[in-house]
């Protein structure tokens, strides 16, 4: 049996390929869309809010910011490496928040908003007074 030419084994190779790249396309286009942008405009807030819930030892609060943890990790889904380190660190604080062991959330959440891109937009100066400036626009 042969596909234009191609043996069964070329032709599904070529079939591979091609899924490949066309899976690659929406992945690049859904970048080109903002997605990681969105992650940080409707997340990083909420989690950066949390910061008093960690300083007064209020677990629950912190439980309650499950899934902003998991939105803002999504930010990282294109860099497998600092996704897993985002995301297991996200973990750790959460489990440690459920177990009842507030010096070690406060340690982790610490550890958490260290991450170098969240640093660099909670160093953004703030929009001029009357302005209609948004995080997204410095992303721009």
């Amino acid at each position: 049996l042969s596909f234009g030419g191609l043996s069964r084994r070329e032709a599904l190779q070529a079939a591979g390929a091609a899924a490949a790249v066309t899976l690659g396309v929406q992945s690049a286009s859904a970048d080109a869309q903002g997605e990681p942008t969105v992650a940080f405009v409707k997340n990083l807030p909420r989690v950066m809010k949390l910061q008093d819930a960690v300083d007064k030892g209020d677990l629950k609060a912190v439980l309650r910011g499950e899934k902003d943890f998991k939105r803002l990790n999504t930010y990282w889904r294109n860099d497998p490496q600092a996704f897993k380190y985002m995301r297991d660190l996200s973990e750790e604080l959460l489990d440690a928040a459920y177990e009842g062991k507030t010096d070690q959330v406060k340690t982790l959440y610490t550890k958490y908003v260290s991450k170098k891109e969240i640093q660099v937009i909670n160093s953004l100066p703030p929009p001029p007074a009357g302005k209609a400036v948004t995080l997204g626009s410095y992303a721009a």
